[in-house]
């Protein structure tokens, strides 16, 4: 809301001396505006910051990272060849190619996040209290 609100503001109040720049300046306004707000929060509940620049889990996570860069590279990869071949067709076939992933990823997407988020709250409390064997029962 403080982005809005600085997007607003800056659009109203900024534009007229900064032009153009006016509502970028207004909603970086609000963002510092926010993130004080949340860092003067977390101060007040009692959290000290404290600058650790190891933490043991990142050499597993740079492990299990790899896969998912891969893959990734492959689907850039895929997706030069797919848009390099219908360059060579007639036109709009990029266009086609380009509107097929999109709705290729719209039913996943629709329904993959449909249940991401309903399915959420309870693998996180079954993590939380350490009952792993819920995970595969959900």
């Amino acid at each position: 809301m403080l982005y809005t609100l600085g997007t607003i503001g800056g659009t109203i109040f900024l534009t007229p001396t900064l032009g153009a720049y006016g509502p970028i300046v207004g909603t970086l306004i609000g963002a510092v505006i926010y993130v004080l707000g949340r860092l003067f929060a977390i101060q007040w509940s009692g959290y000290r910051f404290g600058l650790r620049l190891w933490h043991p889990d990142l050499k597993r996570l740079g492990i299990m990272m790899l896969p998912r860069m891969i893959a990734l590279g492959i689907l850039q990869l895929e997706l030069l060849v797919f848009d390099g071949v219908a360059s060579g067709l007639p036109a709009g076939s990029v266009t086609v190619n380009a509107f097929t992933r999109n709705f290729q990823s719209f039913i996943m997407g629709l329904s993959g996040m449909a249940l991401g988020l309903a399915i959420f709250s309870l693998l996180s409390q079954a993590a939380a209290k350490n009952e792993w064997n819920r995970l595969g029962s959900t």
